[in-house]
C-alpha cells in the first residue's frame, strides 16, 4: 500500500508462525526497528517493577557480548543506537541504524538481546543498583514523579495502579529466578509484533526475523477489565521548602467508538490545552502569567482512555490555576468550540505532521501503533489527513458532549497542597 502524500510504501506481512511484521519503506531514510512485546507492568503481579527490571536485563549482557559495555560497543561500531522501554501494557526494544549495509549485523545484535540474555548474577546486581538510582532521580524530580501520582489515582483499585518501575523495596527483592521466569513467559514464548521503517532490504528483514522469532506468537490482546474507581479523589506528596507546585488534573473516559470521534478528540485537545494557541495556554500564560507552560493530553488504548491537564505554578497561585482550568473546561463543555478554533487546530496538526513524518520512527510510533494496541479505529496518515479536513465543529462538539460532559477531575499534586485540607 502506497502512503501517497509521504512517499512511503506500507505493508503488513506475517512471518512463518503468524507473527506480524509492519514495514514502512522510504528510500534514502535511516532505518528504525522496533520489537513490541505484550509484556508490560500489568503482568508484574505481586512484584512491582519486574517487567521494567527484565527490560534492563535484555540490553545488559548476552552470550556473545558478556557485559553492557561490550554490547554497546558493538552497537556503536555499526553506527546504530539502541534503547528499551516499558509501559503498563507493553515492553519494547528499538534500534536506529544509519546504513542499510549493516542491516544483517543489526539483526544479529537483536538476536543476542532478544534470545541470548545471560542474566548474570553480577549484572543483575549492577542493574538493580542502576534501577534504584533511576528511581531516586525520578522521585526527586516532581515534573516526572507527578505522572506516577496521577496514574495511581486514575487506576486505583486495578492491577496497573503501581508505577512501572515499581518501588525501592520491590526492586530490592526481585530474584534471578523471577526474571528468567518472566523472560520465558513473556519474551521467549510471549506475544510479539515487529516494526521496521526506512530504506531496508525486505528479503533480509523477513529472513532474519524468521530466524530470530523462535517460539513467539502474534499479539492477541485479552481485554483486561479496569473498573473506574474514584474513592480517592486527591493524592499529594510534600516537598521540602517548595516554591513550585506540580499538579495534574485528570479523569478516565470511555473508549472512542469510531474514526470521527478519534480525530475529533485530537482537535479538541489542541484547542483546549495543547500548544501555545490553546485556550488554557492563553488563559493561564498570556492573560494571567500564572504558568510557564501547560498541556492537556488524551490517551487511549484497547482497555482504557484518560484525559489530563498538567502544569506547575507558584504555591500561592495554585488555587487560582486550578480554578481557571476548571472554568475553561466547564466553558468548553457548555459552549463547545467555534469554526476559527477548529481551522487553527487543523493547520497546526497538519504542519506538525510535515515536520515529524521525515523521521523513520514516526511511522512506527504513530501510524500502526493504534492497530497493534487493538484499537477499532486504526488510521494511516493519508486517511487521517482526509478525515481531519472533513471534521466539522459539530463533530468536535458532539465528542465533547459524548465523552467529557459530566466528568470531574481527580487532583494529584507535588509540593505544598495544605490549602486543600
Amino acid at each position: 500500500m502506497k502512503i501517497k502524500l509521504f512517499g512511503v510504501d506500507y505493508e503488513k506481512t506475517s512471518l512463518v508462525n503468524g507473527v506480524k511484521l509492519y514495514s514502512f519503506y522510504k528510500p534514502n531514510c535511516p532505518i528504525y526497528f522496533r520489537v513490541y512485546f505484550y509484556a508490560g507492568s500489568q503482568f508484574d503481579k505481586d512484584k512491582p517493577g519486574l517487567a521494567h527490571f527484565c527490560e534492563h536485563m535484555m540490553v545488559s549482557g548476552t552470550e556473545k557480548y558478556l557485559t553492557k559495555a561490550l554490547l554497546n560497543e558493538k552497537i556503536q561500531e555499526i553506527g546504530a543506537r539502541s534503547n528499551a522501554f516499558t509501559s503498563k501494557k507493553n515492553l519494547w526494544l528499538t534500534i536506529d541504524l544509519a546504513d542499510k549495509a549493516d542491516l544483517s549485523e543489526m539483526f544479529n545484535i537483536a538476536d543476542q538481546m532478544l534470545n541470548k540474555t545471560t542474566f548474570s548474577p553480577d549484572i543483575i546486581e549492577k542493574e538493580r543498583g542502576a534501577i534504584l538510582a533511576e528511581q531516586t532521580r525520578k522521585t526527586s524530580n516532581p515534573s516526572q514523579n507527578i505522572h506516577d501520582l496521577q496514574s495511581s489515582l486514575l487506576f486505583q483499585g486495578t492491577n496497573i495502579e503501581n508505577p512501572v518501575m515499581g518501588f525501592d523495596e520491590s526492586v530490592k527483592n526481585i530474584t534471578r529466578e523471577e526474571l528468567i521466569d518472566y523472560r520465558d513467559n513473556y519474551f521467549t514464548n510471549g506475544q510479539v509484533a515487529y516494526f521496521i521503517s526506512g530504506d531496508f532490504d525486505e528479503k533480509i528483514v523477513i529472513n532474519s526475523l524468521n530466524k530470530i522469532n523462535n517460539f513467539r506468537q502474534p499479539i492477541e490482546y485479552h481485554k483486561i477489565e479496569l473498573p473506574i474507581v474514584t474513592e480517592k479523589r486527591e493524592s499529594f506528596k510534600k516537598t521540602l521548602s517548595p516554591e513550585q507546585n506540580y499538579l495534574s488534573l485528570s479523569f478516565r473516559i470511555s473508549l472512542v467508538e469510531n474514526k470521527t470521534d478519534m480525530i475529533s478528540s485530537d482537535l479538541f485537545n489542541h484547542i483546549f490545552g495543547r500548544g501555545s494557541t490553546s485556550r488554557l495556554y492563553k488563559a493561564l500564560r498570556y492573560d494571567k502569567g500564572l504558568v510557564y507552560g501547560i498541556e492537556s493530553s488524551l490517551f487511549y488504548n484497547s482497555e482504557f482512555a484518560s484525559f489530563s491537564v498538567n502544569t506547575n505554578c507558584k504555591v500561592k497561585d495554585t488555587q487560582e490555576v486550578i480554578k481557571i482550568i476548571k472554568e475553561e473546561f466547564d466553558r468548553i463543555i457548555q459552549k463547545g468550540i467555534d469554526a476559527d478554533e477548529l481551522e487553527r487546530a487543523k493547520k497546526n496538526i497538519l504542519r506538525n505532521l510535515k515536520f515529524t513524518s521525515e523521521t523513520a520512527n514516526f511511522w512506527v510510533s504513530t501510524s500502526l501503533m493504534k492497530e497493534l494496541t487493538d484499537q477499532t479505529v486504526p488510521v494511516l496518515p493519508d486517511e487521517y489527513i482526509d478525515m481531519l479536513k472533513s471534521v466539522t465543529v459539530e463533530n468536535v462538539n458532539l465528542f465533547i458532549k459524548k465523552y467529557l460532559a459530566g466528568k470531574e477531575f481527580l487532583l494529584a499534586g507535588i509540593g505544598d497542597f495544605d490549602f486543600v485540607k
